[in-house]
């Protein structure tokens, strides 16, 4: 009961925060939002409570702050989505939502469709915000209420040596994803103190890094956690 009491808290400070400086939503830093993840983290702890659902945090970047990289400007600006996506969910009756691989900055490429993301509405060309909290249907154009589903055939983008890449890159952060309950066990993130290093790489070049390499990138975040200056 006591731990209820306080996940409802840590809710009311953030409703307040975003009350007082909606701007707080805007802000593209995942540095910002860890440094904030004391009350986050209670958050997702009663939600887990309440649903009785384990491992939420799992669907949030909360794990990530150990780890030895600069998340500095690692979502995009503004939100990306894949319309093939969008319109398989629709037409299976399933829910619509934004899955936090396509908030990544380091991802511009579908792994199910093998497209890329888009970037504007088709029918008014507006931009969709990052986070919006007047849009209130997943899916839709926060400007012209369209269907954002619509199919684009950008097959003729999605070619070459950079498209490689971007699927790469795109289909690794996805493997990083699902093995976070794995990387939470790996004592060298918990016990390594990482404060030393302040040179910290991105994610983006972390990234190239392994695929230079041609090495999984879960194998990768092990090798960089014993030995950091492998990307210096």
């Amino acid at each position: 009961m006591k731990s209820v009491k306080k996940g409802v808290m840590a809710i009311k400070m953030l409703i307040n925060a975003w009350h007082r400086e909606p701007a707080l939503l805007q802000q593209q830093s995942a540095k910002f939002w860890l440094d904030r993840t004391h009350h986050v983290s209670k958050v997702v702890a009663i939600v887990e409570k309440l649903t009785a659902i384990r491992d939420l945090s799992f669907l949030t970047l909360l794990q990530w702050h150990s780890w030895r990289l600069n998340f500095n400007h690692i979502f995009h600006t503004e939100q990306r989505w894949c319309s093939g996506c969008y319109q398989d969910w629709r037409e299976a009756g399933l829910p619509i939502y934004h899955p936090l691989l396509w908030t990544i900055e380091a991802v511009s490429v579908c792994p199910v469709h093998q497209h890329y993301l888009q970037l504007r509405c088709l029918y008014c060309g507006c931009f969709q915000k990052f986070l919006n909290l007047e849009c209130h249907s997943l899916g839709y154009c926060c400007a012209c209420n369209a269907w954002l589903g619509r199919f684009f055939d950008n097959t003729a983008k999605s070619q070459g040596s950079r498209f490689d890449w971007d699927k790469w890159a795109a289909q690794s952060v996805g493997l990083i994803f699902g093995a976070l309950p794995t990387l939470r066990e790996t004592s060298s993130y918990k016990n390594t103190p990482i404060a030393k290093y302040r040179r910290k790489p991105t994610l983006t070049k972390f990234l190239r890094w392994c695929y230079k390499l041609g090495i999984n990138p879960v194998e990768g975040l092990e090798i960089f956690s014993i030995i950091p200056s492998v990307l210096n």
